[in-house]
């Protein structure tokens, strides 16, 4: 027998004793069928297996924290976003402050509300409030907002965008939200809950330069929010 070959369990043994001695482990062991292994390759191999899966539970962790990030950068951005909407319905559009909130609510709750704010902005009173529809619309648009900027990051991180990179990736993530709410989502969001055409036609109805605008400063926000919040991590 090759003195360098060994029965399993003298292997061991000798392996033990030469351990205890100081001196170096062989490489080589017989194990079970006779096969012949190499315990630095075995041992090598284990490391690069456990180094795969430690990268691959950073990836999720990271992966799960980009989506946190840009879930509550995506919600500021949302808030400013309905200011500007809400500013415009005060001023040049001239149809109440509130509006906004009560068309968004109109997603799922009656048109009501908002088509009575309209009513009370003509007869001179531009903020008439009604909390309940308020809360539904401002909710449906934190949410959408979140769920865009949550997509944005993953979008962002998986393309390594860095620096003022990702304020115009953000400015252009904006552009694309617009066109697929005004030209595709939107309809297929009043189809899915039955709202009617103050849902499907949002775009034309509060003109679709606005629409643009708003878009493009959750945009621009967005992007913003996430540059600031990485530049911070460092």
């Amino acid at each position: 027998m090759a003195a360098d070959v060994l029965p399993e369990s003298r292997c061991e043994f000798l392996e033990q004793i030469r351990a205890d001695a100081g001196f170096p482990a062989h490489h080589q062991c017989r194990i079970g069928g006779g096969d012949v292994v190499r315990r630095g390759f075995i041992m090598k191999t284990a490391s690069v297996s456990t180094a795969i899966v430690d990268e691959t539970k950073r990836g999720k962790v990271l992966s799960m924290r980009r989506v946190a990030l840009g879930a509550v950068t995506g919600l500021i951005a949302s808030l400013i976003m309905a200011m500007y909407a809400m500013i415009a319905a005060l001023t040049y559009q001239g149809v109440g402050f509130f509006t906004p909130l009560y068309h968004i609510a109109s997603l799922v709750i009656s048109p009501d509300h908002m088509m009575m704010s309209m009513q009370q902005a003509d007869a001179g009173q531009s903020f008439a409030f009604y909390a309940g529809p308020a809360l539904v619309g401002a909710a449906i648009h934190m949410m959408t907002g979140a769920a865009f900027g949550a997509m944005f990051a993953l979008i962002a991180g998986a393309a390594r965008l860095r620096g003022i990179a990702v304020l115009v990736a953000g400015v252009l993530w904006g552009v694309v939200v617009y066109l697929s709410s005004a030209f595709v989502l939107l309809g297929l969001a009043a189809t899915a809950f039955g709202s009617g055409d103050q849902i499907k036609n949002m775009g034309s109805l509060v003109g679709q330069g606005t629409f643009f605008v708003e878009h493009v400063i959750y945009g621009a926000a967005l992007g913003a929010l996430m540059w600031r919040a990485a530049r911070r991590a460092r």
